[in-house]
């Protein structure tokens, strides 16, 4: 029935603009992006090697799969600037952001073991210190992505 006191109102108009935290989330997510790119040339660890001493590995060498996550990511950040995150981007998003989390911790944890097995302290070098920011920096965008109205 047709109220003439309360005139029917397009959807959009009682939806808020998602823009603002939208755009939170894209900038997180470029930032993260940055980071992984920045921290590739600097040192991450060192690798033991028997009776030689140890070698420099790099973001280049160690790793390389950060590289992808960048990607990913700032093709999250373009869809975000474009388009209000739906829930197939949310949740493409976490998952995203599951995998850099495992993704570091294995990188921490296969450093620690590396070092244990030839008695020495483990190393971790400024480039994984920083990648460890832009992963911080990927699970904050997913949370703001969340709270982001579709």
């Amino acid at each position: 029935m047709y109220n003439p006191e309360h005139p029917l109102k397009r959807l959009s108009e009682y939806e808020s603009a998602a823009a603002p935290k939208a755009l939170m989330s894209a900038s997180a997510l470029f930032l993260a992006a940055a980071t992984f790119v920045v921290s590739m040339p600097l040192a991450w660890h060192h690798r033991f090697i028997p009776g030689d001493g140890y070698t420099v590995v790099h973001g280049y060498q160690g790793a390389s799969w950060l590289n992808v996550v960048a990607a990913v990511a700032v093709i999250f950040a373009v869809r975000l600037i474009r388009v209000p995150p739906g829930m197939y981007t949310k949740w493409l998003l976490t998952i995203a952001a599951f995998a850099t989390f495992i993704g570091m911790a294995a990188d921490y944890f296969d450093t620690l073991s590396r070092a244990a097995q030839v008695f020495a302290d483990a190393y971790f070098g400024p480039g994984f210190w920083v990648s460890l920011g832009g992963t911080g920096l990927v699970i904050a965008a997913t949370v703001v992505t969340w709270r982001t109205p579709s």
